[in-house]
């Protein structure tokens, strides 16, 4: 995977545009094959954690709360992502919250450690509860299969886990809590 060194500053526009260009390119470029067989099968495990901690969530007290919410909404569609757990469709960047949710509901999805000691509590965020809905909810809309998805997933959490990696910890001092 690549690996960058510069975090930008506020005032850096040219920074920032040449770090999320640099991240756009590894996201489109990364092919299932750069992933090295270890890593792969540790994403299929975290996968299968995650749709498991999403059923667990979504017959929680946490998960009615967000479906019956969201059905408040009106916004079901036929050809929407699935709500795990649930028996309604919706639009994607819904479904993928309501799983989102699912999975973190209990605090028992993966986390991702520190790799630097000054990191406040060593842990720096929750990968797999934004990544997996986001991946599920637009690889089911776009009918991709295994492979596409598992690659997807792998991506994303890559992705992750850096920028949460150069975040300084000083906002978690200022109280707030990077969840994903």
């Amino acid at each position: 995977m690549h690996t960058a060194h510069a975090a930008a500053g506020p005032g850096d526009a040219s920074l920032t545009a040449s770090l999320t260009s640099y991240v756009a390119d590894f996201i489109v470029s990364t092919r299932a094959s750069d992933i090295s067989p270890d890593v792969a099968h540790l994403g299929k495990r975290s996968i299968l954690d995650g749709l498991g901690l999403a059923l667990a969530g979504a017959a929680s007290e946490t998960g009615r709360i967000i479906r019956r919410y969201l059905d408040s909404l009106g916004i079901a569609a036929d050809s929407g992502s699935t709500v795990i757990g649930g028996d309604s469709r919706l639009p994607a960047r819904f479904a993928a919250f309501a799983n989102g949710v699912s999975i973190h509901a209990d605090d028992y999805d993966d986390t991702q450690l520190a790799i630097a000691k000054d990191r406040v509590y060593g842990l720096l965020t929750h990968p797999t509860a934004p990544a997996l809905p986001a991946v599920l909810a637009l690889a089911e809309r776009a009918r991709l299969d295994g492979r596409a998805v598992t690659t997807a997933y792998q991506i994303a959490v890559e992705v992750e886990c850096k920028i949460a990696e150069a975040i300084l910890p000083r906002h978690y001092q200022q109280g707030f809590h990077t969840t994903a």
